[in-house]
């Protein structure tokens, strides 16, 4: 019995430290400016104190749906971006984040330049619009990851196996072993 609970402790802390050393944090975003409106999600594996990669990218832009970011390196020619975040200011660099959204932009960049957020989008055959944004960000409560929960369910499981066995024993007259 020992070596089942010595080997759920192993596997416990093995879930633990993988879990620790990718939190993820995920945040709320919207902007609005002449003609623009667009909201949703983002999330960086840190905790965006300094700027890092983001992750993942998601929402709407004037009713049209993004549907993720543009992968580094992909975009040769028309656009310099770094995919990358921070709650410091400016939240975004002069390179800015690229998405792609389904419809009538191809592409669109989200940066900060001479003080000022920015989007500029590119329509195809050399149609681009550029517009000053008023840019807003909150950080959400994370969803539990699987880790976590198998975390918190190996420890209830722990507990229940002492309570139980503390209670088989006491009903057979035998002393209750310590906590």
């Amino acid at each position: 019995m020992k070596k089942t609970l010595v080997a759920l402790a192993v596997l416990v802390a093995a879930v633990g430290s993988a879990h620790a050393a990718s939190p993820s944090s995920f945040f709320d975003w919207t902007y609005t400016g002449a003609g623009v409106s667009a909201s949703g999600t983002l999330s960086v594996l840190g905790d965006a104190s300094s700027p890092e990669a983001v992750t993942s990218f998601s929402g709407q832009r004037n009713g049209e749906t993004i549907t993720g970011l543009v992968a580094l390196g992909t975009d040769v020619g028309r656009f310099i971006y770094d995919n990358m975040f921070t709650t410091g200011t400016p939240m975004v660099s002069l390179s800015g984040i690229l998405f792609n959204v389904a419809g009538t932009a191809e592409h669109t960049n989200l940066y900060f330049d001479q003080g000022k957020y920015h989007e500029v989008s590119y329509f195809g055959t050399g149609n681009w619009t550029d517009r000053e944004v008023s840019l807003n960000v909150t950080q959400v409560s994370a969803v539990p990851e699987p880790e976590s929960l198998a975390l918190l369910m190996a420890g209830l499981g722990v507990v229940a196996y002492r309570v139980k066995k503390q209670k088989a024993k006491t009903e057979s007259g035998m002393e209750a072993i310590p906590a």
